[in-house]
């Protein structure tokens, strides 16, 4: 379950025409566990960003979808730790390039 610091995601499916959008089931990410702080962007490759903290460390932890990013069932980068602790959510954002910016706390 959610509350168990386990990941999830879900996307919105193309809407058929002259009807409204409709949602795929969720899916789990394979992920350490997670303790909150979490956000999500797109990159200037496209690609979904994911950063949470993790619950073991409290470290700021990154996920960039992987394969083929029109896939609905989408693949997750092996998890990334940026090796910094943290408090809150990160304050994320893109330059002008679409380069991915990260603040914390």
């Amino acid at each position: 379950s959610a509350g168990g610091g386990q990941l999830f995601y879900t996307r919105q499916l193309p809407a058929r025409k002259g009807q409204r959008p409709e949602w795929h089931s969720w899916r789990r990410v394979q992920a350490p566990q997670a303790a909150g702080g979490l956000a999500a962007i797109r990159n200037h490759e496209h690609r979904v960003e994911l950063y949470f903290r993790q619950r073991a460390n409290n470290h700021l932890t990154r996920l960039e979808e992987a394969g083929d990013t029109t896939d609905l069932d989408m693949e997750w980068s092996a998890p990334t730790d940026l090796g910094v602790p943290y408090i809150g959510r990160p304050a994320i954002d893109a330059d002008a390039q679409g380069n991915v910016i990260v603040a914390i706390l």
